[in-house]
C-alpha cells in the first residue's frame, strides 16, 4: 500500500506536539480513506531528545504511553529517515521550522531536506518567533524549495516563506489541525473526578495577570488547577507524569473556564468551547495572534490591554464557530485537493 509519512516532533513531552500530530493523523486519514497508510514517521533528532528528555525515564515513558495512540512507523535515526521511502510526506503542524532558538538544534530533515520521497507538503507548519530579522541558514531556503505545496498557520511563517522562495500566492494560512478534528466527540478523551474549576495551563505569566486570575478563581467558586506544571499559585497542580494526554484533554472539557499562556492551551480552548482567559506572552505571540484575529476575538492580556476586560468579556462562540466553521471547510479542502493531487 501507498504510503503517507507526517514529519513533526515525535515523540517529545508536549500535549500540543502530541494534539496536533494525532489530529492530523485522523484527518488524512479521513481524507484518504484506504489510498494510503498514514504514518507519523518516529523520528526525533538527538539534540531534540537531550532538550526535552534530559535523561528523565519517567516522563519518556509517560509520553510513550500516548505517542503508541498515533500509528507510526518504526523508530528511525538521522541516517534511516533519508532512506525511508514515501509517497507522499507532510511535514507540520508545529513550530518544526524554528531555527532561532540554539536549544532547538538545526535539524534539516524537518524544513524538507534529504527526504526520500518525490512528494513533499507542509501543513499549517510554523516558524515560531524566528523570523526575517535572523541571520538564517542557507538550508532552510533550500528545504523550502523542495515542497510541491506550502501550507503556514501564521503570517509570520508567512512571509519567511515568500521571502525564501517564489511562492508569491501559494502559502496559504490554515487552521491548527486542533481546530480540524472533533475532539468535542472524540471517545478517547477522558473525565475526570474534578467539578466547578477552572483549568490552567502554561509555565510563563504575567504577575499582574496571576491576580486577576485567582480573584476571578475566588469569586466564582472554582478551583485552580495547573494541568501539566507546577504553577504554585493555583490550588492543585498536576505534573505530565501524572497526566497523559487524553486525560489532559479531558481537564479542558470539564472545566467551567480556561486560563492559558500557550498556542495550544488556547487552541483547545477555542476546540472546546470553553471560556478563556488568555495571557499572550512573547513567545506564542506569532502563533497566537493570527488565529485570534480569524476568529474575531480581541480579548486576550499583553502590555497595554485591560486585565479587567479581559475577564469580563465573555465570548460568543455561536459567532466563532461560524467564522471556524468557514476556515476549517478552507483547511480540509486545501489538504484533500493537495494530497489528491
Amino acid at each position: 500500500m501507498r504510503k503517507i509519512g507526517i514529519l513533526t516532533f515525535w515523540g517529545v513531552p508536549n500535549y500540543g506536539a502530541w494534539a496536533q500530530s494525532y489530529a492530523l493523523n485522523k484527518v488524512v486519514g479521513k481524507i484518504v480513506k484506504d489510498e494510503y497508510e498514514v504514518l507519523h514517521i518516529n523520528y526525533l533528532c538527538q539534540t531534540h531528545n537531550d532538550l526535552y528528555y534530559q535523561n528523565n525515564i519517567r516522563l519518556k515513558n509517560s509520553f510513550d504511553y500516548s505517542w503508541r495512540e498515533i500509528p507510526h512507523t518504526r523508530q528511525l535515526n538521522e541516517t534511516e529517515i533519508e532512506k525511508e521511502f514515501f509517497d507522499v510526506v507532510i511535514t507540520g503542524s508545529d513550530s518544526i521550522w524554528e531555527f532561532s532558538l540554539p536549544e532547538m538544534g538545526d535539524d534539516i530533515h524537518l524544513i524538507g531536506n534529504n527526504l526520500n520521497s518525490p512528494r513533499i507538503l507542509s501543513y499549517a507548519a510554523s516558524f515560531g518567533v524566528t523570523s526575517l530579522n535572523h541571520d538564517l541558514p542557507e538550508y532552510i531556503g533550500e528545504g523550502l524549495k523542495n515542497y510541491e505545496a506550502i501550507s503556514v498557520r501564521d503570517s509570520n511563517s508567512r512571509e519567511v516563506v515568500y521571502n525564501l522562495t517564489d511562492r508569491k500566492v501559494s502559502a496559504p494560512i490554515h487552521l491548527d489541525p486542533v481546530l480540524l478534528w472533533d475532539f468535542k466527540h472524540d471517545e478517547s478523551i477522558k473525565d475526570c473526578i474534578y467539578t466547578s474549576y477552572i483549568a490552567v495551563y502554561g509555565t510563563k505569566w504575567s504577575p499582574e495577570f496571576i491576580e486577576y486570575a485567582k480573584k476571578f478563581a475566588h469569586e466564582k467558586k472554582c478551583l485552580l488547577i495547573s494541568i501539566g506544571d507546577n504553577n504554585k499559585w493555583c490550588d492543585v497542580s498536576m505534573r505530565m507524569i501524572e497526566l497523559r494526554s487524553f486525560e489532559w484533554i479531558g481537564m479542558i472539557k470539564n472545566a467551567d473556564y480556561v486560563f492559558t499562556s500557550t498556542y495550544h492551551g488556547l487552541l483547545f480552548s477555542i476546540a472546546l468551547g470553553k471560556q478563556f482567559k488568555f495571557d499572550m506572552v512573547p513567545y506564542v505571540r506569532n502563533r497566537a495572534i493570527t488565529v485570534l484575529n480569524n476568529i474575531g476575538v480581541d480579548t486576550y492580556y499583553e502590555d497595554g490591554i485591560s486585565l479587567e476586560k479581559v475577564f469580563n468579556t465573555m465570548l460568543d462562540f455561536e459567532v466563532i464557530n461560524e467564522k471556524l466553521d468557514k476556515l476549517r471547510n478552507e483547511s480540509i479542502e486545501w489538504l484533500n485537493n493537495n494530497i489528491k493531487r
